[in-house]
């Protein structure tokens, strides 16, 4: 799986597998792994988050490409749909 061709700094992408099973996991961005876990960005690898009330294992971390991308969180569409968005997946 790649994000628009963004390279990853530490840790490991999502893989077909998570993204499959709807697995909440996600990948940070340099500003929201500092703002979250302190000037270590890679103390936030096997961390977790919440995001609107949903827990997901950081698995990654983006290199830094600046603002706005060192501000993003990437996850499985799957797990953005059901878990950050509440929608339903039609199968």
């Amino acid at each position: 799986m790649r994000t628009n061709n963004r390279a990853l700094a530490g840790g490991g992408f999502f893989t077909d597998a998570h993204a499959g099973a709807g697995a909440r996991v996600a990948v940070l961005g340099p500003a929201v792994a500092t703002a979250l876990f302190g000037p270590d960005p890679s103390a936030a690898i096997g961390q977790t988050v919440r995001i609107r009330h949903r827990t997901f294992r950081i698995i990654g971390l983006l290199k830094s490409y600046g603002l706005p991308t060192d501000a993003s969180i990437v996850m499985p569409e799957t797990a953005a749909r059901t878990g950050v968005f509440g929608l339903r997946l039609r199968r």
